[in-house]
């Protein structure tokens, strides 16, 4: 009986340890501001800012997933295969408040997903970083608040929707979702208990100023800060075909 009581107590302690260390672990990060974690881009992409006219389709590839740290080096490959699943089941998909997510305005990152833009890198010269084109965007910093391990992604992409205010005062979204035309084989792209993936929202010019903010995940939302910028009237609508 006492050696029950006593191995009891040791799985009782060694349970109250790794709690102890989640819990320091997200205390440890809520303390990191996202805005100061150096960002380094192994790649030289040309910027260009998007003057979409149109309702889009919605492109968020993730360029980073894990612990955040003080300097994070981006991979716009989007191939994070360690955060890969297949079976669809095993993850919690995210509810309410399950996830922070921050739109950091005061720098700019590319956008440039392989799948989306279907341009090759191209190595400029020996020893020289790699070059492709790209949009200007925001850094966008998705971190898992819960000590489950969640479902954020599938494929490719981060399931995000842009949304601006319209002249009424009202939400309207600016995208569609990224549809693969066969689902066969897909992946779903999962993130650790406090862990982060970042992604990047494009920045819009037009002739309409208003607030934008994004709204993140499948069927239970969570939102972003809200940011300012402009864009087009015409993207709170699809293109008419001919």
């Amino acid at each position: 009986m006492k050696y029950i009581t006593v191995l009891c107590l040791v799985f009782f302690c060694l349970g109250c340890n790794e709690q102890d260390r989640l819990m320091q672990k997200l205390h440890d990060q809520q303390e990191m501001d996202p805005t100061q974690i150096v960002l380094v881009d192994t790649f030289d992409i040309d910027c260009i800012v998007d003057e979409e006219k149109y309702l889009s389709v919605a492109d968020y590839p993730p360029v980073f997933i894990g612990e955040l740290s003080k300097t994070i080096q981006l991979d716009h490959r989007s191939e994070f295969e360690s955060y890969y699943d297949y079976s669809w089941d095993r993850f919690k998909v995210p509810d309410l408040f399950c996830l922070g997510v921050l739109v950091d305005t005061t720098r700019i990152i590319p956008n440039s997903n392989p799948y989306t833009i279907g341009s090759q890198p191209i190595q400029v010269a020996e020893g020289a970083s790699w070059k492709r084109p790209g949009y200007c965007a925001y850094p966008v910093f998705i971190k898992n608040l819960t000590t489950d391990t969640l479902s954020i992604g599938y494929g490719q992409f981060i399931p995000i929707i842009l949304e601006a205010l319209d002249s009424t005062g009202t939400w309207q979204p600016l995208q569609l979702s990224y549809v693969y035309d066969c689902g066969h084989g897909l992946n779903e792209i999962f993130l650790p208990p406090f862990n982060t993936v970042i992604t990047s929202c494009r920045i819009y010019e037009g002739n309409y100023e208003t607030t934008f903010r994004l709204k993140v995940g499948f069927d239970w939302f969570n939102y972003s800060n809200q940011f300012s910028g402009s864009m087009n009237y015409g993207q709170f609508e699809l293109k008419k075909l001919n």
